[in-house]
């Protein structure tokens, strides 16, 4: 942020130690315009905020798409519904290692599997519900990923 704008990171600092009542006097001009950068006719903290606000929006709705995409390719999977005996129990005996996989996790790392790989969420979003680093989840993730992998070879059951 320093770049060019090297401006708003020094107002931002005054910005966050004005702290205004509510979010919306943050966006009032008559809060904002003493903070605005007196060299540069650029730099906009009104304009900084809103881009903030646009790109995160931006950002969630993407999200969304590729969640809303892989849950219709799930759908779409051949493998969701097995039509002989033989895959059936392929899947049967899959799910039970899978499940056996997950329940052999310690907590923690259990935890964070459940929440990004069947629930969903970012690694971001899981470390934030869990008070961690998104380092972190990555760690724990590449951990259970392993080791479920693993169980799944162990067992001899294929996806074919």
């Amino acid at each position: 942020m320093r770049g060019n704008h090297g401006c708003l990171h020094r107002e931002g600092k005054l910005l966050a130690r004005r702290r205004p009542p509510t979010a919306g006097a943050a966006l009032n001009p008559r809060w904002t315009a003493p903070l605005a950068c007196r060299n540069c006719n650029v730099c906009s903290v009104r304009a900084y905020l809103y881009r903030i606000v646009r790109s995160l929006v931006i950002d969630q709705r993407r999200r969304q798409g590729v969640r809303r995409r892989w849950a219709a390719a799930q759908q779409l999977s051949p493998l969701a519904d097995p039509t002989t005996p033989a895959e059936e129990l392929d899947a049967t005996i899959l799910t039970e290692v899978f499940e056996a996989a997950v329940a052999s996790l310690p907590e923690r790392r259990r935890d964070i599997f459940e929440l990004v790989f069947l629930r969903g969420l970012s690694h971001a979003e899981a470390a934030t519900a869990m008070g961690i680093s998104a380092q972190t989840v990555a760690n724990q993730m590449s951990s259970a990923l392993r080791t479920v992998r693993d169980a799944v070879a162990e067992s001899g059951v294929t996806d074919g």
